[in-house]
C-alpha cells in the first residue's frame, strides 16, 4: 500500500496552522501585541511593589481602606478608572 505523498505536508501544515493560530488567537484574548496602549493603575508597580485592584461596588471603601490598613498596607489608594 502506497501512502500518498500529500498526506505529511497535511498533517504538518494543519500543526504549523493550529500553533500560529493558537498564538494569535492568545495574544487577542489578552490584549498584548503591538499598538496596544495598556491601562497602568499606578506607575509605582514594579517587581517589588505591587497592587490589589477590585470592584468597589462589592465592598464599602471604609471598609477595604480599614481592612488592608489593619494587615499593614504601606498605602492605600481609591481610584476611579
Amino acid at each position: 500500500m502506497v501512502i500518498p505523498a500529500f498526506i505529511p505536508i497535511t498533517f504538518e501544515l494543519t500543526v504549523l496552522f493550529a500553533a500560529i493560530g493558537m498564538t494569535v488567537t492568545f495574544y487577542v484574548i489578552n490584549g498584548l501585541g503591538p499598538g496596544v496602549v495598556n491601562k497602568h493603575l499606578d506607575d509605582r508597580i514594579t517587581d517589588d511593589k505591587f497592587c490589589i485592584a477590585f470592584d468597589k461596588s462589592s465592598v464599602s471603601s471604609e471598609k477595604a481602606q480599614a481592612f488592608f490598613k489593619s494587615t499593614g498596607a504601606s498605602e492605600v489608594n481609591s481610584k476611579t478608572i
